[in-house]
């Protein structure tokens, strides 16, 4: 994916690993996330390691990575076949996406990724003290 490779600082259609997640609540699929890693920081991940930490997480501890920006771009989007289908839900069904950009602490981007949820299924709070 050329967007992929250009936010990674990559040329384009080189090679990334790809992660893929269901996650799901009460039996029911609640969200769908892809993560995009260049193939350095993604190769030591194993399936082990995110079924018990979160991804940053694994960032931090397996790969040793010094996080540093996380941004998260949120919107309602419309969902395609392939995510329909995971979900369970119609095609073109609304979907909250969230587009989460990582970088380390030299601003470098290290991940790119969208997870999105069933709409009615996710509840997001905001507390500014």
């Amino acid at each position: 994916n050329e967007a992929v490779c250009r936010f990674l600082g990559m040329p384009a259609h080189s090679p990334v690993i790809v992660f893929r997640r269901i996650r799901s609540a009460g039996g029911e699929p609640l969200s769908y996330t892809i993560n995009y890693l260049p193939e350095h920081y993604g190769q030591p991940i194993e399936k082990k390691h995110l079924q018990r930490m979160t991804m940053l997480e694994t960032l931090e501890t397996v790969v040793r990575i010094d996080l540093g920006t996380i941004e998260h771009e949120v919107e309602i989007t419309r969902a395609a076949a392939e995510i329909s289908q995971l979900l369970c839900i119609r095609v073109l069904e609304p979907v909250l996406t969230i587009k989460t950009s990582v970088f380390n602490k030299e601003k470098m981007p290290v991940e790119i990724v969208w997870t999105h949820f069933v709409e009615n299924k996710y509840k997001f709070r905001v507390v500014l003290d």
